[in-house]
């Protein structure tokens, strides 16, 4: 299976064919994309996603956010919920003033502190424009 997709196709079909199950899969590699490795330094990793089923496609998601090192973070206004359908990617290792300057520099400058939720932090816990953050944490800013 690390064969490139394209000498795989054009050699056997377009798609491998695992099992009895009959669920088709579609190796692939770096070279199939080339926007991937410049920025992971390295080979794309290979993994398994059935075209027919949707098998694999959950895994895919959360090893391409791994291999490209940036983590989903979602905001939300104080009393209201969280704006889950449209997080803000940041780098891993990214802090709360990192995601605060990607909002605006504004919000940047005059924030006071923050709350988080998730995995970085308590639920609701108070924390200063240090703190990391993590794939998956609701942060509310409050500033001046």
């Amino acid at each position: 299976m690390n064969r490139c997709a394209l000498d795989w196709s054009s050699a056997h079909g377009s798609a491998e064919t695992a099992g009895d199950e009959g669920r088709r899969f579609w190796p692939v590699c770096a070279t199939c994309f080339p926007f991937c490795a410049p920025r992971t330094g390295r080979r794309w990793p290979i993994h398994a996603v059935s075209c027919v089923t949707g098998e694999g496609l959950d895994a895919l998601r959360r090893k391409t956010f791994d291999a490209l090192g940036v983590i989903r973070v979602y905001t939300k206004e104080p009393g209201k919920a969280a704006d889950r359908a449209a997080p803000f990617t940041l780098p891993r290792g990214a802090t709360v003033a990192d995601l605060a300057l990607r909002i605006h520099k504004d919000v940047a400058a005059t924030m006071k502190f923050a709350r988080v939720w998730g995995p970085s932090a308590f639920d609701g816990q108070s924390v200063h424009h240090d703190h990391v953050l993590a794939e998956g944490d609701v942060v509310e800013i409050h500033a001046r």
